[in-house]
């Protein structure tokens, strides 16, 4: 059966990601599309990634709060067996770097995201309010 994610066009780039990492997971082929029409059967549409969708079961309020925190749904992946970045507080080792400072959790489209290239860099650019992960 074909597999669906309706994406925003602002949105497709990430759920393309997202889509390669559930294929291998779920070792299923799976479509991302931007126009629910193009869809037949309703049914096979798996979830909308930042999608406004008239089908309402697809997001619930509180599946879209869960993941637009990008820490709780990394960990939550991390948990269940996925890969997905580990957010940190303390100051990088050499070998971590680059890393990408987030001043925010919830951005989207590259907002409040900083990519650090040494410890000068992520200490002119650090505050204790924000996280970092490593650049992937």
């Amino acid at each position: 059966m074909t597999k669906y994610i309706l994406s925003s066009k602002v949105s497709f780039p990430s759920a393309k990601l997202l889509r390669d990492c559930l294929g291998n997971f779920m070792n299923e082929k799976i479509y991302v599309v931007n126009d629910e029409n193009k869809i037949r059967n309703k049914d096979n549409i798996l979830f909308s990634y930042g999608y406004p969708s008239r089908y309402g079961y697809l997001n619930t309020g509180d599946f879209i709060s869960f993941c637009s925190n990008k820490k709780r749904c990394s960990d939550f992946l991390i948990r269940n067996g996925f890969n997905s970045p580990v957010f940190k507080k303390e100051l990088p080792r050499l070998e971590d770097y680059p890393v990408i400072i987030r001043s925010t959790l919830t951005g989207h489209g590259g907002i409040g995201i900083t990519v650090i290239h040494n410890e000068q860099q992520f200490r002119n650019n650090w505050n204790a309010s924000y996280w970092w992960t490593k650049f992937m």
